[in-house]
């Protein structure tokens, strides 16, 4: 009996913590609470600029820098949304890159084969 207690105030407090975690990423999306900066992807041959690639860095309190294991932790369908919020913010500023570099942006298979992800791509 103890143990199942036990095993009930646990799944609360997960709950609970869940639940606080998918409002923060919810005003994260709707304050836009992130911008893009992007790393330098030079060529050894040349040491010129080949690319960059876009990450997302987030503004909001506490800070967090999105990382694999950040992305595991996130809510269960509000990764998609933020990865996606993280394409078009790239795209937007991708116009600024130097002639002929291309845009790297990291996205989970799910957001990969998403539709709305792959419209963007065609949009620009």
């Amino acid at each position: 009996m103890q143990e199942l207690a036990g095993k009930l105030e646990h799944d609360e407090a997960e709950l609970m913590f869940r639940r606080a975690q998918v409002g923060r990423v919810r005003r994260m999306l709707e304050e836009s609470s992130f911008h893009m900066v992007f790393q330098p992807i030079v060529g050894l041959h040349d040491g010129r600029i080949a690319g960059v690639e876009g990450l997302l860095r987030v503004v909001a309190e506490p800070r967090v820098i999105p990382t694999s294991g950040w992305r595991n932790r996130q809510p269960a369908g509000l990764q998609v949304d933020l990865e996606m919020a993280a394409v078009r913010l790239a795209l937007d500023q991708c116009k600024n890159l130097p002639f002929g570099a291309y845009l790297s942006v990291n996205l989970s298979p799910e957001c990969l084969v998403h539709p709305d992800v792959r419209r963007s791509w065609r949009g620009k």
